[in-house]
């Protein structure tokens, strides 16, 4: 986010310039920025949909529910 911002900044200050030679700064900050966001996203989507798939087995070994063991397996 923050190199969206400051790439953003980058460019304006650098069209305030003199000369040819300000064309493009700042673009890099802009595009990795947006493309951090978007990878991020993805990362977030994808570890919620994986956590979705795991089924994990809290059942106990010998299959006797003790009630003690609530709250580390509400199902029992």
């Amino acid at each position: 986010m923050l190199a969206v911002i400051f790439g953003a900044v980058g460019m304006r200050k650098a069209a305030q310039l003199p000369g040819r030679l300000h064309h493009g700064r700042g673009l890099a900050g802009v595009l990795t920025g947006a493309a951090g966001i978007v990878l991020g996203i993805a990362f977030v989507v994808l570890v919620v949909v994986a956590a979705d798939e795991v089924d994990i087995n809290t059942d106990p070994v010998d299959g006797v529910c003790n009630e003690d063991r609530f709250f580390e397996d509400p199902d029992c």
